[in-house]
């Protein structure tokens, strides 16, 4: 009886440390900046960071520290970072990465089944339209269906172009590719956050997304474990290249305006920070929540529902468990998760 008492006692004692702990959260960002696609400026970056700010105050009650580390050339970075990944991983990856130029997706089509399962399938249908869902009845036919509309936007990105320049390039399928940079965000040593401007394709088919499938693998980012040594135990890699790049298949995806584009990257950003510093998983049943992704591209219809919206009162549900780690108990504190 006694040790049951002071396991209750101990425990309670964590649950308040963590209700008085200051939650300042410092990120480390570094900027890596590939000169062949559209980029912002040193001023408008300083604006989403500071936005940001404000943005996870209102919806998580966190006060974020951002440490500029500098920005870097993405060619010398990425091959610096990418000497970094051990050769056992590169054996797995080259083994289960989908080859956005050359590969067959049927072979992943048992892993997508898999994920679609997770989910009940008006869920499922809800990240498509109205005219890519007529049909389906059931999982195979929606497997069918993700897999199509990935391969037809992905093509159509394929043949995309800017500046007289495709947007894809098979010579550089690596830096496109969230397999490869998963591994070396693994290997991370430094930063908490990278934020970019090149394309990044979910090439990750045997870990699929729905809501990346049905985008043909465009994506703005992803949280993965790394070696930081930081108290959250995981990196963001985060792209603007969704939110501003001019390519006209991007355009027609997205909404056709973006009065309040930097805002707007601010509150993904926010998404992201909510995987990294939370452990929140995607909220697919959260109606206008910031922890829901966008359907397709229409990120300033996301943006304005959110804002509409305010504040998710559900539960998030986390997709690790850590026990002592702070940040997995703020919940039990915040009105985020009342």
């Amino acid at each position: 009886m006694k040790r049951k008492i002071l396991f209750l006692l101990f425990f309670i004692g964590i649950l308040l440390s963590s209700c008085t702990q200051e939650k300042v959260y410092e990120i480390k960002v570094v900027r890596v900046v590939d000169d062949r696609y559209d980029h912002i400026s040193e001023e408008q970056f300083n604006y989403i960071l500071n936005n940001n700010k404000e943005v996870m105050k209102e919806y998580f009650d966190i006060e974020i520290e951002y440490i500029d580390m500098g920005e870097k050339k993405m060619e010398e970075f990425f091959a610096d970072q990418s000497k970094r990944v051990p050769d056992s991983e590169i054996k797995d990856m080259e083994k289960d990465r989908y080859n956005i130029f050359s590969g067959d997706i049927a072979k992943f089509k048992p892993d997508i089944l898999k994920h679609l399962k997770r989910y009940k399938l008006n869920t499922l249908k809800g990240f498509l339209s109205e005219e890519e869902r007529e049909g389906i009845e059931n999982y195979e036919q929606m497997a069918d269906r993700v897999m199509e509309i990935y391969g037809k936007k992905l093509d159509s990105l394929k043949k995309a172009k800017a500046e007289d320049r495709s947007v894809l390039e098979p010579d550089r399928a690596d830096l496109y590719s969230s397999t490869q940079w998963m591994a070396i965000i693994r290997n991370l040593t430094r930063y908490d956050a990278i934020l970019t401007n090149i394309p990044l394709i979910d090439d990750t088919l045997f870990n699929p997304c729905i809501h990346t499938l049905v985008r043909g693998g465009i994506t703005c980012g992803f949280v993965n474990s790394s070696k930081t040594g930081s108290r959250y135990k995981e990196s963001i890699y985060f792209t603007l290249f969704p939110f501003i790049s001019d390519a006209s298949f991007l355009v027609s995806e997205r909404d056709a305006n973006y009065p309040q584009e930097l805002n707007i990257i601010s509150y993904q950003l926010c998404h992201e920070l909510g995987h990294l510093i939370l452990k929140y998983d995607e909220a697919y049943n959260h109606s206008n929540c910031i922890m829901n992704p966008p359907k397709g591209l229409k990120y300033k219809k996301w943006y304005d529902e959110i804002t509409k919206a305010g504040r998710c009162k559900k539960r998030h549900k986390g997709y690790k468990f850590l026990f002592f780690a702070p940040s997995r108990l703020d919940w039990l504190f915040t009105n985020q998760n009342a």
